[in-house]
């Protein structure tokens, strides 16, 4: 197969000739994709019959017509049998004209005169070599293209000469082939002047960075550096008073900054850049903003000289004003107590930079405060307090204004200083009384600002007249509003008796003692209180003095503790106050108090809560006193349930009592209840246990009827589950002959008896029984027997045995067990046969009996792994009965071992298939009992979840099946068996069998003559499951493109 060279438009064929054994398949690539022929009846006749491939015996051709450069790839004819596979391959190139080439065109080293223009080969040179390139251009004035340039096809740039200065220019590029030229590639626009003009100004000046002595300065390169690289920057700058722009610095190269030193803090400054190139400097850029040279970072600092304490009059206003030292500038606030304050109508705030003003207008009293001033930044802060003092008229002396002391020429007046001085002291108080006849207020005294306790004696009063008082504090400011006397007083002797104290309240208590307060009485009668008498009452009977309480200065707490009290009595107090005119009335009584603990963990008493009993349908009522405080929280439950008022019981819960109830009690109600009481200190809880006294429920059944004879029978039967609440007494049984229809009693027996023996029946009769429970509350239902029975002789063969099965087996024996016969024919059952069968024989043989009626047995001397199965028949005196069905088929083995895979079976064939192929291993045994669960693994991988994979579990028994399969599905195989005695785990190769993979490269040629040469190879990788029995060597033969088959190597 040659590699072949054809023009655009006309056809690429190969004809080739093969061989193999059988008659290999042929297929025919292009690059990756599969040839195949054309569709003869495609609607495109441009492509209809374009690629055909003909096969023929030991020949192919294939034929591609009207080719293009698209056709120009690698193609591959391969040959695939059973044996194996083969391919060779050739270059098919068609010729055309190139593409265009690559751009963008790149334009350089403009002048007035000339260009340099630049590109990239085309893609596609058309499948033969670039002979040359040219080169066009067109003025943009007269849109005309002109060949200007041509160079050979190993060039990609050109110079392109006399152009005109000033022009505007495109230039494009052609590539020529031997087959003829390519589309044109086009440039931009480009204007012939020569590069050597100044750049444009440096853009966006900035200030990143600045200290007090220097500023860091960035730009950005000018948008046109005029045809030249810039060489360097030139610095200008401008102070606040300097009439122009002076130069500074000039940077050393195009560094894009430059840091400008020797300023001085405080000065106003601006910058401004010009770039350089070779023809010299710009213009210079746009001025940055003034900058005042300062540090960039400062911690605030507040200038303290004006923070001094103000002091001002009521309605005034004052104002601080503070510098603030900081960079960045600083955010300012005022605030009283951490509570920022904010513009209103009496505050004004004014933040400037470096400045923080404060101002307060029409001050009141309240605005004496300490105010904090504080200024922040990124870098910390600082903060100061200064207090504003407003001074005024004091507030009014404090209340109330005390009256005391009462006598017909004088009394005492007691008060207290203003809660607010105005700010300054208390020079002095001013005492004036209301003349009771000119109803006018005039001076009575005054009294010393610093005095204390304040209080003023007032003398020169007229018997029997009625007088006010009031009261004024004075400082340097003024005098404060009058504190005025509740209520006149009139001028006498005070000796009245006082009027009532208030009613006592119980403050507190506990089981021996009660905390009683008062109130003093409204009026002392005009004479201090000088004790009190307190007074109890004790479960309704008289008033009884407790005790005195003094009251020596007039201001005690009027409290008392009442002690040595009894604990549920009921008590109440009343209070009498004394002065020098003797008692008042007494107070009104506390209402009335139950003396008890005030903290009482609970307590039930259980004096009701023994069992109690009561006929069905009865009543019983539990009535249950609880103790505690406070009062506790009582429940009532039935295994863990609350109970609460329902159907046939209802709970009533009160204060220190509970009370449950059961009306037309049931047998259900017979229950050991739960009474629970709690409150914050504790709990307790009791059971009570109820019983409802009933007849008791019918024997449990079945009644059992055997033994029968012509004359008699047993019976047998279980006793009842509920005996009623008391004991059973005896059972009664009765008999119905089915002739007469009527009960009879047959007989009584004990109550620890359930069977009886009946005897007195006639021959050939039938007959029902029945049991009836007793106890003292009367008769049961009664229990029947299922079905009638004869009275006759039991001499007939009984049946056989029901649900003959094993019960337990080991290796060498086997345990039975079965039920009573449905009939026992008449007579008692006196032995059971067994009969056993090997799964080898044919006959039943007896193999032993049972232990008299017993209905077991154990055949020992079995063969491990044979199985057997066994029947029995029941004998009485009339013989033996018919065979039990058979148990099931059964091998002698252990009841209890660890899994066993059996190996011969695994490994006595090799277990391959072919690729593709389905692969099985089919029932493959494992044993162990309780059979064993079976898992098959492959590379640690459970083949269960596998889709291809199909697992069959069987007791004892695992097959697999695995489809599709493929040469990596080779390998070890691992079952596991597992059950609650252990597992085991064995290994097994599968073998997927297919062709070999190719020999394993390089393939080298040596010891090269002119009549042969010698090829070596190693191995393949895989050999397919199965050991490589020859190796093919083929030949090329270059001229004719046939592939022979040299030799075959073993």
């Amino acid at each position: 197969m040659e590699d072949l060279v054809v023009k655009a438009g006309k056809s690429l064929s190969w004809d080739i000739k093969y061989g193999g054994e059988p008659t290999p398949t042929v297929e025919w690539w292009m690059a990756d994709k599969q040839l195949v022929p054309d569709n003869s009846k495609s609607e495109d006749t441009l492509r209809r019959g374009r690629i055909t491939i003909d096969n023929y015996a030991g020949n192919t051709v294939l034929t591609i017509r009207k080719c293009t450069r698209n056709d120009s790839a690698k193609y591959r004819l391969v040959l695939k049998n059973e044996a194996g596979e083969i391919e060779i391959m050739a270059d098919g190139v068609v010729l055309g004209h190139p593409s265009r080439p690559c751009g963008p065109i790149e334009i350089t080293d403009v002048r007035a005169k000339r260009a340099k223009v630049g590109w990239n080969k085309p893609e596609d040179d058309g499948g033969c070599k670039i002979e040359k390139y040219i080169i066009e251009k067109m003025e943009n004035d007269n849109g005309r293209w002109l060949p200007c340039e041509e160079v050979d096809g190993d060039s990609t740039e050109a110079v392109v000469q006399r152009l005109q200065e000033g022009k505007d220019y495109k230039f494009r590029v052609i590539a020529v082939n031997s087959e003829g030229e390519s589309e044109p590639l086009e440039s931009n626009s480009i204007n012939a002047v020569n590069p050597y003009s100044v750049p444009s100004p440096p853009r966006d000046v900035e200030i990143p960075d600045y200290e007090p002595t220097w500023v860091e300065l960035t730009w950005k390169v000018p948008e046109k550096d005029g045809g030249r690289p810039i060489t360097h920057y030139i610095i200008e700058q401008k102070g606040k008073y300097d009439i122009d722009f002076v130069k500074v610095l000039e940077t050393k190269d195009d560094t894009l900054k430059a840091r400008v030193e020797g300023l001085k803090e405080g000065q106003i400054y601006q910058w401004r850049v010009r770039a350089v190139n070779k023809a010299g400097a710009s213009s210079p850029s746009e001025p940055t903003p003034k900058h005042t040279a300062k540090y960039r970072n400062l911690k605030p600092r507040l200038v303290r000289d004006n923070l001094r304490q103000a002091t001002i009059k009521v309605g005034k206003g004052h104002s601080w004003s503070v510098d603030v030292i900081g960079e960045p500038i600083t955010d300012k606030t005022w605030s009283i107590d951490d509570k920022v304050l904010e513009n209103n109508e009496k505050i004004t705030i004014t933040n400037t930079d470096y400045n923080t003003v404060f101002e307060i207008k029409d001050a009141v009293r309240k605005d004496t405060q300490k105010y904090k001033v504080r200024a922040e930044n990124v870098n910390g802060y600082d903060e100061e307090w200064v207090e504003l003092v407003v001074l005024g008229r004091p507030s009014r002396p404090e209340g109330p204004l005390e009256v005391a002391n009462i006598t017909a020429e004088g009394c005492k007046l007691r008060w207290k200083p203003p809660a607010d001085d105005g700010g300054m002291p208390i020079q002095e108080y001013e005492i004036e009384m209301l003349c009771p006849k000119t109803k006018k207020w005039i001076r009575k005294g005054k009294v010393a600002g610093d005095k204390f306790p304040l209080y003023f004696d007032v003398d020169g009063l007229e018997e029997g007249l009625e007088y006010n008082f009031r009261v004024k504090a004075i400082n340097d400011e003024g005098e404060s509003e009058p504190l005025e006397g509740d209520k006149p007083i009139i001028a006498k002797n005070a000796f009245d008796k006082p009027s009532k104290p208030g009613t006592p309240e119980i403050l507190d208590y506990d089981v021996d003692s009660a905390d009683i307060r008062w109130s003093s009485p409204k009026t002392d009668g005009g004479s201090p209180i000088t004790h009190y008498i307190i007074q109890q009452k004790v479960n309704g009977g008289d008033w009884q003095k407790v005790d005195v309480f003094n009251t020596p200065t007039g201001n005690e707490v009027l409290e008392y503790r009442v002690n040595g009290l009894v604990e549920s009595s009921k008590v109440q107090f009343r209070v009498i106050a004394v002065n020098k005119a003797g008692e008042s009335e007494p107070s009104d009584p506390s209402p009335t108090h139950t003396v008890k603990h005030r903290k009482l963990k609970p307590r039930i008493d259980r004096t009701n809560l023994t069992i109690k009993h009561a006929k069905v349908g009865g009543k019983i009522e539990l009535d249950v006193n609880i103790t505690g405080e406070p009062c506790p929280e009582t429940t009532w439950s039935l295994m863990g349930k609350e109970i609460t008022t329902a159907d046939n019981i209802t709970v009533v819960h009160t204060e220190y009592n509970t009370k449950f109830t059961i009306v037309n009690g049931t047998r259900k109600n017979s229950q050991r209840y739960k009474i629970m009481a709690t409150n914050v200190h504790g709990k307790d809880e009791e059971f009570v246990e109820i019983v409802f006294l009933g007849r008791p429920s019918k024997p449990m059944g079945p009644l059992e009827v055997y033994g029968v004879t012509a004359d008699s029978c047993k019976l047998n039967w279980r006793a009842p589950e509920d005996d009623g609440g008391c004991p059973i007494k005896e059972y009664l049984v009765e008999k119905m002959d089915k002739e007469t229809g009527k009960w009879v009693p047959v007989c009584r027996s004990q109550p620890d008896v359930t069977n009886c023996p009946v005897k007195g029946l006639q021959e050939g009769h039938e007959y029902l029984f029945r049991v009836k429970a007793i106890n003292d509350e009367g008769e049961s239902e009664p229990l029947e027997a299922d079905k009638a029975i004869k009275a006759k002789n039991p001499f007939g063969l009984p049946d056989p045995p029901e649900k003959v099965e094993l019960c337990d087996w080991d290796v060498d024996h086997m345990d039975l067990k079965w039920m009573f016969p449905k009939s026992d024919g008449g007579a008692p059952i006196t032995k059971y046969l067994v009969e056993m069968r090997n799964i080898k024989d044919e006959e039943w043989k007896e193999v032993g009996a049972s232990d008299g009626p017993k209905r077991e047995y154990s055949q020992s001397g079995l063969t491990k792994g044979e199985k057997y199965s066994f029947r029995v028949r029941s004998v009485n005196k009339a013989g033996k009965s018919e065979p039990s069905e058979p148990t099931p088929w059964m091998m002698a083995k252990p009841r209890k071992y660890a899994p066993i895979i059996d190996r011969d079976y695994l490994y006595k064939d090799k277990i391959w298939t072919r690729t593709g192929k389905v692969l099985k291993h089919e029932n493959q045994p494992v044993d162990g009992e309780p059979a064993p669960k079976i898992t098959w693994y492959h590379k640690a991988r459970n083949l269960a979840e596998d889709s291809n994979v199909t697992i069959t579990n069987v007791d004892y028994f695992t097959s697999i099946e695995i489809k599709n399969t493929v040469r990596k599905m080779t390998g070890i195989y691992v079952i596991r068996a597992m059950n609650e005695h252990g597992k085991d785990e064995a290994e097994v190769e599968f073998v997927v069998l297919g062709p070999p993979g190719p020999p394993e490269g390089p393939l080298e040629v040596t010891d090269v003559h002119k009549e042969g040469c010698k090829v070596r190879w190693r191995p393949p990788k895989d050999d397919g499951g199965s050991p490589i029995q020859k190796y093919y060597i083929e030949k090329l033969n270059l001229d004719t493109g046939m592939i022979i088959f040299k030799c075959i190597f073993f």
